[in-house]
């Protein structure tokens, strides 16, 4: 949120530099409402494997780790630094800092074993 704002501070400070005051007035306050809205719309989630239900891998959503549902995982990319899946109809994108290291290889190994025995669709 930090990196966003801060851009916004930046491009809006060239504005009122270089052109009239209610220009980069007009952006700051453009460019704060779009960062606004797509902090707000972040949805958090967790994503587990259930061994004791069959091996289903499952989600919570918005953090609720009591309403855990089962859903259907595709794998889009697996590398060393990306992870991309289609998690029940959706594409997401793990970047290095959305989990600890720790669990995301686990998530990588359990990958790529399911990707080796076909169980998982991609």
């Amino acid at each position: 949120m930090a990196a966003h704002l801060s851009l916004a501070l930046a491009v809006s400070g060239m504005l009122m530099w270089v052109g009239p005051l209610w220009l980069g007035v007009a952006a700051l306050l453009g460019l704060v409402a779009i960062t606004a809205h797509w902090w707000h719309r972040q949805q958090p989630w967790s994503l587990r494997h259930a061994v004791a239900e069959g091996g289903s891998w499952q989600i919570a959503e918005r953090g609720s780790v009591e309403e855990w549902r089962t859903v259907r995982l595709g794998l889009v990319y697996l590398g060393p630094w990306l992870i991309g899946l289609r998690l029940a109809g959706r594409q997401v994108w793990l970047w290095p800092d959305s989990a600890a290291p720790d669990a995301r290889r686990e998530l990588r190994h359990r990958l790529l074993a399911e990707r080796a025995a076909g169980t998982l669709t991609g």
